[in-house]
């Protein structure tokens, strides 16, 4: 037996293939305009070039974050400058109102108005000049803080504050912030709702009134009529469903127009509730209808909703004082001037 290797081929074979890989890696580096694509193409440049990689994300980070600061003190700036012309108007108004000799009391009055309501826009414009959730005007600047629980974010915290221990304060809501509501004893249907419905609200001295006449009488009219004529064909189940999406529709309609902060929803057992968009017990209304039942027991007599609850809790195991959903520590306490908001809504 004879075994005949031609070395010659061979050669060819390996110096063909290893041909092949140089044009394989150099068309790589061509499509990924990158020189090193993988260790093996020079170990020693890429360690080099990782760490200049992780030196320019660096510096990227530090210019977003250059960027972002700048953001905020432009905002800071853009409310100062709105500081700095309150603060020459009422140096004004001061040298006007010393001029004893020409003004009377008709003037000292306007006078004071207008500083009165200078000095609440300098109020304002102090406690609501944030930049994100960071307020920047009103003395809190040098607080920061963090919150681990669902629902539970840091808001504010005084000068006077002191540095929390090492696992934090520790916070204990037991009483959920609620919304003041009013809710209808009985569901609006195609056969109760009649000639039409009025509704008046009364809510933070604003008054919503809401009739349903003109076009929304047109339609409601047109419901009944097709429930009246044919109610195997037009269910009543589905013609009052009909009607209160409708009046619903119109009705939260009004209440925006008017400014009245509430909204008004169906419940699971079809009646309607109102509710104001504010927490705690300071919000409440008072709400009238001329057909009993849907948001009064009686007819034409108003009624007020029930109130709201201001959140109850205790931080650092002491005693806090509860606005809306926000809890205070009360300022004799470790941790006093913390200001926690506790968001999670019920009912």
């Amino acid at each position: 037996m004879r075994i005949r290797n031609n070395v010659a081929s061979l050669n060819a074979l390996r110096y063909t293939n290893q041909n092949l890989q140089d044009v394989k890696g150099s068309i790589e580096k061509l499509s990924s305009g990158l020189k090193i694509n993988r260790a093996q193409d020079a170990p020693a440049g890429l360690i080099a070039s990782e760490r200049l990689r992780g030196a320019i994300v660096g510096l990227q980070q530090a210019h977003s974050n250059t960027e972002n600061s700048l953001s905020m003190v432009q905002t800071a700036e853009s409310s100062l400058n709105g500081v700095s012309e309150i603060l020459i108007r009422l140096k004004q108004l001061t040298v006007h109102a010393a001029n004893e000799a020409v003004n009377d009391d008709a003037m000292l009055q306007a006078d004071q108005i207008e500083v009165d309501n200078l000095l609440e826009s300098l109020h304002r414009i102090a406690q609501n000049t944030s930049f994100g959730h960071q307020k920047l005007l009103n003395g809190d600047m040098g607080v920061s803080g963090t919150t681990v629980g669902n629902d539970l974010r840091f808001d504010s915290a005084s000068p006077t504050t002191p540095p929390s221990p090492k696992d934090g304060y520790e916070v204990d809501i037991t009483q959920v912030a609620t919304q003041a509501k009013k809710k209808g004893l009985e569901p609006l249907t195609v056969e109760n709702i009649g000639e039409g419905l009025k509704v008046v609200i009364n809510e933070g001295g604003r008054n919503a009134e809401f009739e349903v006449r003109g076009q929304v009488k047109e339609e409601v009219g047109k419901i009944v009529e097709s429930y009246q004529s044919d109610p195997q064909r037009f269910p009543k189940e589905q013609m009052s469903k009909d009607i209160r999406t409708l009046i619903l529709f119109h009705l939260q309609n009004a209440i925006d127009d008017y400014g009245v902060n509430l909204d008004v929803f169906e419940g699971p057992d079809q009646t309607f509730t109102l509710r104001h968009r504010d927490f705690g017990e300071e919000s409440s209304f008072s709400v009238t209808s001329d057909l009993a039942g849907l948001f009064t027991e009686e007819a034409n007599v108003a009624e007020f909703s029930s109130s709201g609850l201001d959140v109850a809790g205790t931080i650092n195991r002491e005693p806090a004082f509860g606005k809306a959903q926000y809890l205070t520590a009360h300022s004799g306490s470790g941790a006093r001037g913390v200001t926690v908001q506790y968001s999670r809504e019920i009912g």
